[in-house]
């Protein structure tokens, strides 16, 4: 589970992008990521939902630098990288 991972990485997670990913879609991708917030709130959160069909990569996180960071390495991979604006609603296009 999310919450036995973070108790083991909680210690080394200071100041760290944590990357999440979920299958499922960006509502979850959502909630996991606000989870992991709470979970280790001195990490970098940056979640990401994979539309299968598009290959778009949707991010969204608390550290826009974490973020960037991400946007780079999911465009090296092959993937089209979408940010998800903050507070804007799960699913909806950029």
């Amino acid at each position: 589970s999310d919450t036995e991972v973070a108790k083991k990485i909680r210690d080394v997670s200071t100041q760290k992008i944590v990357f999440i990913i979920s299958a499922n879609d960006d509502t979850i991708a959502v909630a996991r990521e606000e989870n992991w917030q709470k979970l280790l709130p001195n990490a970098k959160t940056v979640s990401a939902f994979v539309k299968a069909v598009t290959g778009e990569t949707i991010l969204g996180g608390n550290d826009n630098e974490s973020i960037k960071v991400m946007e780079e390495i999911i465009k090296d991979i092959g993937f089209k990288p979408v940010i998800r604006k903050e507070g804007q609603a799960p699913n909806t296009r950029l």
